[in-house]
């Protein structure tokens, strides 16, 4: 089961907040933060973790699992070897570990350091970021169901760097709503005296896989399950890591499986689902990610890095935008999932009927994720550059990275930047954002770059990246019409059948590059009406030859945008055939 859908134009009846220009306080004094912190109340979880702990071991289900652990142990123990062993000393020993896996795993919300925590990140944001934009009428509908409703909030945010669940709880947190409880990796233990106000603002932390510890797996399912019978929201990252290299990446159906399966037991009335994109336009830790990808080791957490990174304040990292979702129940979800299979389903009693309800929500998020992106300057501009390897004027540079941004807002996406009245001086910013790996002399801007090193066109294709999905389909086919040479292409045309052939091969090779599932491997009658969406926006044309056949072929002024459009994909079709080059040899 894979759910598609066609792209739609996301709303725009957003009221736009400056959560860092946001009115904390209605009277100046030098103690400012300190006096909002002081006065700030949001509501946070209630049991304590002694009371979880005990309700956890004394769950039926931990119980009977420790029981059969034991029994399992004790029998696998050869008979002479046995000596004081027993199935009784076996359980003891394994409450304990699961004590001990508890304590390290749960979170433990305290007001006096959530407040402390507040009023630091509120200190670092102002440092690093210009703004961070949130959607007003978003976050007061959050608000007023947690106030006004006992249902469940699964918070699901888009993962691309290490601070997206800071930038989370601190709008929750800003806007006096329930804090969430989110899920994050045990690699954030090792940050010492910073994982302790991680977890008393709400993190979890948890193994990144544990599969095979039928112990742990449980503990984290009984534990996650009374976070959501007690109404407590809970917030995890879908896509599972954060993205290298800035595409959004396949969902991971596994935290998302124990929560449904809480409400599919009908332990809770309904799950009501919000997710989120968070839009960076620099990303504090971008500049590791092409290293890792050439090949180093991930940098480890730790406090000591956390040290170095503190000479990071008053380095601009630009704006945030964050697009909110609205709120849906994952009764909702059923019912979208039913009309897509075309028949009933019933997951509360057939466990086959839950996996496409999971697929519905997990992908419904996924497509969430990429309409919902905003494109910032940076962004735009990456793109452009790595068309130009031997420099390009600011002015022309400027020009295209207009021309870029009426292509994206055709298409039915947000930019961020660039208004009228401060194009220049919004193209300077992004390049002082992006002064590590651009450039200016005089007039010219280019990638800085030698011969042993070029981690910088990583870094740059990082933020093209973040763009790609937008024209992904288009790509492919414009990549499919050029294979038959430019003659054919741009001058005879080429059958729409051979066209969509040829896009159909491609669109299976490059499956795994594309969250969202690529909508060429329908019919013709599908594939026609994406060929007349590029006829609209004047990159191809569509006509018929005197036999009735139907001709695809460049149009006169599509040129500039087909150009862009094979640009964009064919670095990763090379990247694909000398794979495939080495593979062979």
């Amino acid at each position: 089961f894979v759910y598609k859908k066609v792209l739609e134009i996301p709303a725009a009846n957003m009221e736009s907040m400056d959560l860092l220009m946001k009115k904390m306080y209605s009277n100046k004094s030098f103690f400012n933060d300190e006096m909002w912190m002081y006065r700030k109340n949001v509501e946070l979880y209630q049991r304590s973790n002694g009371e979880i702990k005990r309700v956890l071991l004394e769950s039926n289900k931990i119980r009977e699992l420790i029981s059969k652990l034991a029994l399992e142990k004790f029998e696998k123990i050869p008979q002479k070897a046995q000596g004081n062993a027993s199935v009784d000393k076996i359980q003891a020993q394994l409450y304990e570990e699961s004590e001990q896996i508890l304590t390290r795993m749960m979170a433990s919300q305290n007001l006096p350091s959530v407040k402390i925590f507040g009023w630091a990140l509120n200190k670092v944001w102002r440092q690093l970021y210009e703004k961070i934009i949130v959607d007003e009428n978003a976050m007061r509908k959050i608000k007023s169901f947690t106030e006004n409703s006992n249902g469940n909030l699964l918070i699901l945010p888009t993962h691309k760097s290490y601070i997206d669940f800071l930038i989370v709880s601190y709008i929750f947190f800003i806007y006096g709503i329930k804090l969430p409880h989110i899920a994050a990796g045990e690699d954030f233990l090792n940050m010492a005296v910073i994982n302790l106000f991680l977890r008393f603002s709400g993190a979890f932390f948890i193994r990144r896989t544990f599969a095979n510890d039928p112990l742990y797996k449980a503990l984290f399912t009984e534990y996650v399950r009374l976070l959501i019978k007690d109404g407590c929201p809970l917030e995890f990252f879908i896509e599972g890591t954060r993205s290298r290299t800035g595409k959004i990446l396949a969902p991971k159906f596994g935290i998302l499986k124990v929560v449904l399966d809480c409400y599919f037991d009908k332990q809770v009335e309904d799950i009501h689902i919000v997710p989120m994109t968070l839009n960076y336009e620099k990303t504090l830790e971008g500049e590791t990610y092409p290293r890792e990808l050439l090949g180093e080791g991930k940098v480890k957490e730790s406090t000591g890095r956390v040290l170095k990174a503190v000479k990071l304040l008053g380095t601009s990292f630009g704006k945030i935008n964050v697009v909110i979702g609205d709120i849906t129940p994952a009764s909702a979800y059923v019912e979208g999932a039913q009309k897509i299979v075309g028949k009933p389903l019933d997951p509360f009693n057939n466990p086959k009927d839950k996996l496409p309800v999971l697929h519905k929500i997990a992908y419904d998020t996924i497509d969430f994720f990429v309409n919902n992106s905003v494109i910032m300057i940076p962004s735009m501009m990456c793109s452009v550059l790595l068309e130009h390897r031997r420099g390009i004027s600011f002015e022309e540079l400027t020009a295209k990275v207009e021309w870029l941004k009426r292509q994206i807002e055709l298409r039915g996406f947000r930019t961020e930047g660039l208004t009228y009245g401060n194009v220049y001086s919004s193209m300077n910013t992004a390049l002082e954002l992006m002064s590590s790996a651009i450039y200016r002399k005089k007039n010219m801007v280019d990638i800085i770059s030698s011969e042993n090193d070029r981690s910088n066109f990583l870094y740059l294709c990082y933020y093209k990246n973040l763009l790609i999905h937008i024209f992904f389909t288009e790509a492919i086919i414009a990549i499919a019409l050029q294979s038959f040479g430019r003659e054919m292409a741009w001058e005879e045309g080429v059958p729409l059948t051979r066209v969509h052939e040829e896009a159909r091969f491609l669109a299976n090779i490059l499956e795994k590059e594309s969250a969202a599932p690529i909508p060429i491997n329908e019919s013709l009658e599908k594939f026609t009406t994406l060929i007349q969406r590029m006829v609209d926006l004047e990159i191809v044309t569509l006509t018929q030859n005197p036999d009735g056949e139907k001709i695809v072929q460049v149009a006169p002024n599509g040129g500039t945008v087909f150009n862009y459009l094979c640009s964009l994909v064919w670095p990763v079709i090379d990247s694909y055939w000398v794979s495939a080059l080495f593979m062979m040899s």
